[in-house]
C-alpha cells in the first residue's frame, strides 16, 4: 500500500512539474514559433495582404505617430501604401520618432547607432516616392524631459536636416512654432512642437535661441496669425504630439509633464484649444496615445484624430466622442481627388508576433468636411 501511494505521489509531482513547464514557456515558443514565421514569410517573399490607394489624381497625406521603434509590419504596409498612393504625397510623423529617449550626445555608442537606424527608417523607404516627409517632435525627442532634452531635439533636427535637407524637422532645433507649409494643393500644415510648452528645463524662451516665437503668448498670437491670413480653399492640417483632447484614460502616461492631468498640460490643451476653435481648421492630428482614434469636433478642430500606434499600442476606453476608436498598430491616410471631399481612412496592421502572415486593412473609412 504504501509503494502504492509513493508511486501516484511520484505521477503527481511530474504531472505539475510539466504543468507548470507549459504555463512558463507556452507563451515564449508562441513568441519564437511567431518570429520564425515572420522570418520564413520574408525569406520566401510572401509579404501577405496589404492595403494600398490607387486613385489617379489623388492628394493623399500620411499620418504616422509614435514610429521611434517602428514594426516591421507597419512599415512594410505603410511602404506599399505610399507606392500605390497617386502623387502629390506626403509623409507626417506625428512625434516620439526616436525611442527610447531620442539621439544620445555619444555618437560612439550601441544606443546612438540604433537611434540614427530607428530614424532612417522612417525616410528610406520612402524618399524614392516623396520628398515631402516631414517630423513633429515628441516628449521622447526631448530625452523625455530630461535636462538635456533641448539638446536632443537639436539634435534629432541636424540629422533630419542631414538626410532631407532643411525644412523636414518642424518646428526646428525645440523650437515652439508654429510652422506653416504648403505640403499639397489646397492643403497646409500648421506645425506646433507641444513638448516645448510642457518641457521643465531649459528651452528657447528669448530673442537670442535662435526661435521666432519663445513665450506661449508669441506662439498663440502666430497662430491666430497663420490661421486667419489662410487663403479661402485653403485647409489646414494642425499637428503636434500631445492631443488636445483630454482623454478619459491614458494608462501610459501618469506622470507629469506628460500626462493630461498636469496643470501646464491643461493650460496649454486649453489655450491653444481657445485659438482654434476660432477658426475650426480641418483637421488636428496628434500622437502620444498609443492607439487609433477619430473624433468630430474636438480640440478646436473640425476633426480631430489620434494616430500614435505605430510601434506600440495599448488599451484605452471608447471615448464617448470618438467615431472610431480601436488599440491596434497602424496609421492614417487623408486624401482627396481632384474633385469632392476629403477622405479619411484608418489603416490597421496585424501585430509582428502573429502567427499569421502579416496583413493590413482599411478600418475605418469617412468623408469630412
Amino acid at each position: 500500500m504504501k509503494s502504492a501511494h509513493h508511486f501516484i505521489g511520484r505521477i503527481l509531482a511530474v504531472a505539475t512539474i510539466v504543468a507548470l513547464t507549459l504555463v512558463f514557456t507556452v507563451p515564449t515558443i508562441h513568441t519564437r514559433v511567431g518570429r520564425m514565421a515572420q522570418a520564413m514569410y520574408t525569406r520566401v517573399g510572401v509579404e501577405g495582404s496589404f492595403f494600398s490607394t490607387s486613385v489617379p489624381g489623388n492628394i493623399t497625406v500620411f499620418l504616422v505617430g509614435d514610429a521611434g521603434d517602428i514594426t516591421q509590419t507597419v512599415l512594410s504596409a505603410l511602404k506599399v501604401a505610399v507606392m500605390g498612393a497617386s502623387s502629390p504625397k506626403a509623409l507626417i510623423y506625428l512625434g516620439d520618432n526616436v525611442y527610447p529617449s531620442g539621439i544620445p550626445a555619444d555618437t560612439n555608442t550601441l544606443g546612438w547607432q540604433n537611434a540614427h537606424r530607428n530614424l532612417l527608417k522612417q525616410i528610406e523607404p520612402f524618399r524614392s516616392f516623396t520628398n515631402a516627409i516631414y517630423f513633429i517632435p515628441g516628449n521622447h525627442d526631448w530625452d523625455s524631459h530630461s535636462e538635456d532634452g533641448w539638446s536632443a531635439a537639436k539634435r534629432e533636427t541636424n540629422l533630419i536636416d542631414e538626410a532631407l535637407g532643411t525644412g523636414h524637422s518642424l518646428p526646428p532645433n525645440g523650437c515652439p512654432g508654429p510652422v506653416r507649409v504648403d505640403i499639397v494643393p489646397g492643403l497646409q500644415l500648421i506645425a506646433l512642437d507641444s513638448s516645448w510648452w510642457l518641457h521643465e528645463y531649459k528651452k528657447p524662451s528669448g530673442p537670442n535661441d535662435g526661435c521666432e516665437t519663445f513665450s506661449p503668448e508669441g506662439v498663440l498670437a502666430a497662430l491666430d496669425a497663420i490661421l486667419t491670413t489662410t487663403p479661402q480653399g485653403v485647409d489646414s492640417i494642425v499637428a503636434l504630439h500631445h492631443q488636445l483632447v483630454e482623454p478619459k484614460s491614458d494608462v501610459a502616461h501618469l506622470t507629469c509633464p506628460t500626462s493630461p492631468t498636469c496643470p501646464s498640460y491643461a493650460t496649454m490643451r486649453n489655450q491653444l484649444s481657445g485659438i482654434l476653435s476660432k477658426h475650426r481648421p480641418l483637421l488636428c492630428a496628434s500622437g502620444h496615445n498609443h492607439l487609433l482614434q477619430v473624433m468630430k469636433e474636438q480640440g478646436g478642430c473640425r476633426h480631430y484624430v489620434v494616430s500614435g500606434s505605430a510601434s506600440t499600442t495599448y488599451e484605452a476606453p471608447q471615448e464617448v466622442a470618438a467615431s472610431f476608436s480601436e488599440s491596434a498598430p497602424g496609421f492614417m491616410i487623408l486624401h482627396r481627388g481632384t474633385k469632392g471631399p476629403w477622405i479619411l481612412d484608418v489603416i490597421e496592421t496585424s501585430r509582428d508576433d502573429s502567427l499569421l502572415p502579416p496583413r493590413s486593412r482599411r478600418v475605418f473609412h469617412s468623408a469630412i468636411n
